[in-house]
């Protein structure tokens, strides 16, 4: 046809090409191979029962099929009509089938003779019913249908919905066209070239797979994965000679270590990866097993948008940690991040994934409510217009795309914002491990108490999982750690070749924490250490092999294990990471009580006399218990103060990675000096969040705390990259000039407190980068200065709605000038009302104890009569 691509439909791209290459085979699986006239005449005799049957205006058409080549004849048939096919999952329930078509409304459905007499009950009253096995090509008469363009509807394809029902993405020929051509022109693919199809024919990923293939005279060669082994799989690409092989990361994973290490796949000149994360730890496992010049890309698509970015993987992206970026838009596709107020977000800032183009989808089906939601027109721009998907990104220095997750990856565990597509990343990097999905214990929620790995690539689970969690200690904080493991042969996976997270929530999960048999303590320290595991686990019986966070340890178990430990040994640790059982535990205890080494105290007591509460004040953002003469004077003198400092400013140990790990340690800390509540915290700048973290496991705990008193904590920018270089010379000048007045206690020539200094300094500014905060339902008075504290929705956000925000002139360093009469006032004020509300309490207290002493005599008084 001499009419230009873009003006061309479906069928008629696919019928240029038939008339082009009529003899090579278009489709081919195990059992059957079609030319591409032989699939032209089928597709052709589907049209003409569609025109026989369907109304002159545009309308839907439904396919419930099983088989591959019925649904490309059926697909390709509806595109020719004029009308808008609609594809049935038929692992689908009923329920969800007959919602989809109640909301269609087609007038006929196409389906395999197996499937006949199920169409015909889910499908409304005078549809057409179309037996796609007895479809036999023929002389069909031409018949008038409606008008058929560019612009016509081709299909809509039904995804999930976050209100629980699937919602319809619509899309059209000119859309579907653009997306296609884009996909060819980036795989390079051309006449002749068998390339994959993996996914089930009702996933949106197929249509690169089947258009790709059938506007460019490839040949689409299909392949079960959820039907076959992997052997089986390595097997047909070879057999095949697979050039492109488009499929997810996991399958890739799974492919690579079910074949030999010398195992090469020469066909395969590209290797498309989309609709999970793909790391560079994939890559390197990858490499080995294509030939040198194999083309690896990592993309990312949606329904709505089936081509939004790529990036041919190279050897500097395979240095990079965590997830690899996803690139940059073909032409006529433009992306960007956007905040939650719609607001565009700057480099680096993460949030929602918006794309650009004029070939959005159309929208959802008779849903405007979420059209509005969904997508905008672009100003100036006509026929562009902007989707903001759920997933979210950001974009680098570079220009490329970074997918992080999508919004629905992210939960609360026990309190804590945790990500679980990180805890899979990081499960990635242990040795043995091929396939990783994490979910929540007991299902999906936004509060959970446990995670679980489920896990493929493991000889031996029992004997695996320690060294799993020795080297996940070492890249998550200790709350992230999931609680059990379930080592699996293989993943179930969905019709859409991804993992069935579904199928796997559903697994007999009675036994799934590997707990070894149980070996006697063998001294008096393992003794000891056993019967605190057993204290604070209630677990009856403990053995030297036990693993702490496997009998159910977690971030508060950790903070009375570590008081206990502290009480009963006199040595202080705050975290456990290379070995979590009584073995390691008493290892690490007798090393330490050996050599005597002795770390700089986390607690600094400034002042121990006084009525008043006493008053717990964490560390600003460089670690060190910053305070001074002047606040220790607008204190008052009744006023009892303790300072919290950074661990590691001695050098001696490894700074907190998480302001959660800070807290944890800080609460043991206070609670050697106030055993019980309740508590008086405060924090200068940065540790103000940590105050509110150690309020959060107080509050756990059980105990009573009054109103925190946070002194202008800084603005949270968890995006923010800091160059290394650039900090160390900061810092340096920061230390010099304060040093001179006595306000850094340090000895800026001793080079190694200077080092640990930088890196504590490091280590809290990647804290704050990650911290996600979540407010809890207690008043926190906060003195801020102006050019700081300048967004009030940031304080709502923070540290809730009760919080009270007392403003004053001037920057953060001359907060605590004494100068500052404003600040001084406030802060008066503040300790006034804390004081009073102690006062009260302790009244009440106090009467308590009397009532109840009263009553005790009255009970005596009547016994003895």
């Amino acid at each position: 046809m001499g009419a230009k691509k873009a003006e061309l439909t479906v069928y008629e791209r696919f019928a240029s090409i038939a008339d082009a290459y009529p003899s090579e085979v278009a489709y081919s699986n195990a059992d059957v191979s079609l030319s591409y006239a032989e699939l032209a005449a089928l597709a052709a005799t589907a049209r003409a029962q569609i025109l026989a049957i369907g109304p002159s205006a545009p309308g839907f058409v439904a396919i419930l099929t099983a088989d591959r080549v019925n649904a490309l004849v059926a697909m390709l048939g509806v595109a020719g009509s004029g009308h808008a096919y609609v594809l049935l999952d038929v692992n689908d329930p009923d329920k969800r089938l007959g919602h989809i078509l109640n909301e269609v409304r087609p007038f006929a459905i196409m389906a395999d003779q197996a499937l006949m007499s199920r169409g015909e009950s889910l499908a409304a009253i005078g549809a057409g019913i179309i037996d796609l096995d007895s479809l036999k090509p023929g002389d069909e008469p031409e018949t008038a249908g409606p008008a058929l363009s560019p612009d016509s509807l081709v299909y809509v394809s039904y995804t999930s919905g976050s209100t629980g029902q699937p919602k319809g993405v619509c899309q059209t020929h000119r859309n579907l066209c653009f997306y296609v051509d884009a996909y060819i022109s980036a795989m390079e693919i051309g006449a002749r070239d068998p390339i994959s199809w993996l996914f089930a024919h009702g996933a949106s990923a197929s249509n690169m797979d089947i258009y790709g293939a059938l506007f460019t005279g490839a040949r689409l060669c299909a392949f079960e994965v959820k039907d076959e082994s992997f052997a089986a799989m390595a097997r047909w690409i070879d057999e095949q000679g697979i050039v492109l092989l488009h499929t997810v990361p996991t399958v890739v994973r799974e492919l690579c270590g079910a074949i030999g290490e010398r195992k090469v796949f020469d066909s395969v000149r590209v290797v498309d990866l989309a609709g999970e994360m793909l790391f560079a730890s994939d890559v390197t496992r990858m490499r080995p097993h294509f030939r040198a010049d194999c083309r690896i890309l990592n993309r990312l698509a949606a329904t709505e948008a089936s081509f939004i970015s790529s990036l041919e993987v190279t050897s500097a992206h395979e240095k990079i940690e965590g997830p690899l970026p996803v690139g940059k838009p073909p032409k006529g596709v433009e992306i960007g991040i956007v905040r939650q107020d719609g607001s565009v977000a700057d480099v680096g800032e993460s949030g929602n994934i918006a794309i650009a183009s004029p070939h959005i989808c159309t929208g959802y089906l008779n849903r405007a409510d979420l059209d509005a939601q969904a997508f905008a027109d672009v100003d100036g721009r006509p026929v562009w217009r902007r989707y903001r998907s759920a997933d979210l990104g950001f974009i680098d220095e570079a220009g490329n795309l970074n997918f992080i997750g999508r919004s629905g990856s992210r939960i609360k565990l026990r309190g804590q914002a945790v990500d679980l597509a990180e805890v899979e990343a990081a499960l990635y990097e242990c040795a043995g491990v091929t396939g990783a999905v994490v979910l929540p214990r007991g299902g999906s929620g936004q509060e959970v108490q446990e995670i679980l790995a489920y896990v493929t690539g493991g000889a031996d689970g029992e004997h695996q999982v320690g060294d799993i969690r020795k080297t996940l200690a070492t890249l998550l904080p200790t709350y992230m750690l999931p609680g059990g493991y379930v080592f699996l042969d293989a993943f179930p996976y969905t019709a859409t070749s991804k993992v069935d997270r579904n199928a796997l929530a559903a697994l007999n999960l009675d036994e799934v924490r590997f707990r070894p048999g149980y070996v006697p303590p063998e001294d008096e320290i393992e003794e000891r250490v056993a019967a605190i595991f057993s204290e604070v686990l209630n677990q009856p019986s403990v053995g030297r092999l036990d693993d702490f966070f496997l009998l159910g340890g977690d971030s508060l178990s950790l903070v009375n294990l570590q008081i206990l430990a502290t009480e009963n040994f006199g040595w202080q640790f705050s975290e456990l990471h290379e070995d979590a059982t009584v073995k390691g535990v008493a290892a690490w205890l007798r090393q330490h009580a050996t050599d005597g080494e002795i770390h700089t105290p986390i607690l600094l007591p400034i002042r121990t006399e006084g009525s008043s509460p006493p008053l717990f004040v964490v560390h600003g953002r460089r670690g060190q218990a910053h305070v001074g003469p002047h606040f220790i004077e607008l204190l008052g003198e009744d006023q009892p103060l303790y300072a919290l400092q950074a661990r590691g400013l001695d050098g001696k140990q490894k700074p907190h990675e998480t302001l959660e790990a800070m807290a944890a340690e800080y609460v043991r800390a206070i609670k050697t000096v106030q055993p019980e509540g309740p508590y008086f915290l405060g924090g200068f700048c940065a540790g103000c969040y940590v105050a509110l973290e150690m309020i959060r496991l107080l509050h756990r705990m059980g105990e009573k705390f009054y109103r925190p008193l946070l002194i202008d904590p800084p603005f949270l920018n968890r995006t923010q990259q800091s160059d290394d270089q650039c900090y160390e010379e900061h810092l340096l000048e920061q230390m010099a000039r304060r040093a001179v007045v006595g306000d850094w206690n340090i000895d800026i020539h001793d080079t190694s407190a200077v080092k640990a200094a930088i890196d504590v300094g490091r280590a809290i500014e990647r804290a704050l980068r990650v911290y996600d905060p979540n407010p809890l339902p207690v008043t926190s008075m906060i003195i801020a200065t102006r050019e700081r504290w300048f967004v009030d929705g940031n304080v709502q956000h923070v540290f809730g709605k009760q919080a009270e925000v007392f403003m004053v002139d001037g920057g953060h360093g001359e907060m605590l000038s004494p100068d500052n009469q404003e600040f001084a006032g406030i802060l008066k004020n503040c300790l006034a009302r804390v004081r009073q509300i102690d006062r009260e309490y302790r009244a009440k207290m106090q009467a308590n104890r009397t009532n109840r002493g009263t009553v005790e005599q009255r009970a005596h008084l009547r016994n003895r009569v």
